[in-house]
């Protein structure tokens, strides 16, 4: 469970270079800091070269299933098609987070596969599943809010 400290940590840590944008997400009404979003280039050669982008969010259990997540990757989506001219945007999520496989889902991302033990959270190895939107499928996004 991420709590509004996670967040505040996330936000105030030094990011690389590949991170393109990052913002807080605030309560609607009341303005209070609920969670966080980024949007990172990332390519295979090291140099830049072919780029896509990788969405990423953190919400406060209490900001859950109120649309802010599906606003935010919305909105990043966008902006990497749009501004970036990314040819595709990721969301990985954790297996068992049903909730932002749902985010993905509902924005039409694909579900393209599963990477196995590929990182850590709070010292326990983690899977880690791809949801992809392809530029060509950006009219996806059109009408989702």
């Amino acid at each position: 469970m991420v709590t509004v400290e996670d967040v505040r940590h996330w936000a105030a840590r030094p990011h690389d270079a590949s991170q393109a944008f990052r913002f807080g997400a605030y309560l609607r009404s009341g303005g209070a800091l609920v969670g966080a979003a980024g949007l990172r280039r990332r390519s295979v050669e090291p140099n830049g070269g072919w780029e896509w982008v990788d969405v990423s969010y953190w919400l406060a259990k209490s900001a859950t299933r109120l649309g802010y997540a599906t606003e935010a990757t919305r909105r990043l989506a966008l902006h990497a098609f749009d501004d970036l001219a990314s040819p595709r945007v990721e969301v990985r999520t954790e297996p068992a987070n049903s909730a932002s496989a749902d985010v993905a889902r509902r924005l039409g991302f694909r579900h393209e596969g599963t990477l196995r033990s590929v990182g850590q959270r709070r010292g326990c190895t983690i899977d880690m599943a791809i949801h992809a939107l392809l530029a060509s499928e950006r009219s996806r996004l059109d009408g989702v809010s």
